[in-house]
C-alpha cells in the first residue's frame, strides 16, 4: 500500500556544518525533477544550505550565490543541473509563472526555491519543504516536510545512519 500523507521531521540544535551535511547528504539521493522549497528569515542559512546541496552535486559551492537579484541561477553538476530560485523580490504569482520554473524542471534538473510561498499553489508532491528557523546566532532548527515517498526516499536512511553515528559538530 502506497502512502501518501505528509511526513514531518524536525531537527534541533543544528549548527552550520550540521546543516551543510544533511544538504549535501539529501543532494546524493537526488534522482532529477525534485523541488526544494527553503523557507526562512533572512539570514537563517538558505543559501548555505544550497551551497551544499550544489557540493552533493558536484558543484563548485564557491560558483553558488544568491539570486536576489538574478532571481535564477542556473549550475550544471555532472549529472544534474541545479536551478537557484529566489522569489523574494516578487509580489505576486504572476511574476512566477512568467519566470516558468516548472517548465524548466526537467529529468535532469533540480529546483531548489528560496521564499517560494509564491510559488506554492503551483507545486505538486514531488517537493520538499525545509523550514529553517533561528535557534539563536549559530544554531537552526530544520523541519522537512513531504509526501511520504519522498521524505522516505531522501531523509529516512540519512537518519538510520546519523543515528549510528556521533553527532555532526
Amino acid at each position: 500500500m502506497e502512502r501518501s500523507d505528509k511526513t514531518f521531521y524536525e531537527l534541533g540544535g543544528m549548527n552550520e556544518k550540521a546543516v551543510r551535511h544533511l544538504a549535501f547528504e539529501i543532494a546524493k539521493r537526488l534522482e532529477g525533477g525534485e523541488i526544494l522549497l527553503l523557507k526562512g528569515d533572512l539570514g537563517t542559512g538558505k543559501t548555505t544550505f544550497v551551497k551544499a546541496l550544489a557540493e552533493g552535486l558536484r558543484i563548485d559551492p564557491d560558483d553558488v550565490r544568491s539570486p536576489t537579484f538574478t532571481i535564477v541561477n542556473t549550475y550544471v553538476g555532472r549529472n544534474l543541473t541545479l536551478l537557484h530560485a529566489d522569489l523574494y523580490r516578487l509580489s505576486d504569482p504572476s511574476e512566477v509563472l512568467e519566470l516558468d520554473l516548472l517548465g524548466l524542471l526537467g529529468p535532469e534538473t533540480v529546483l531548489a526555491v528560496e521564499w517560494p510561498e509564491l510559488l506554492a499553489g503551483f507545486i505538486g508532491k514531488n517537493a520538499l519543504k525545509i523550514e529553517l528557523e533561528y535557534e539563536d546566532e549559530k544554531t537552526r532548527r530544520l523541519k522537512l516536510s513531504g509526501s511520504y515517498k519522498w521524505i522516505e526516499r531522501m531523509v529516512k536512511d540519512f537518519f538510520k545512519k546519523e543515528r549510528q553515528t556521533k553527532e555532526v559538530k
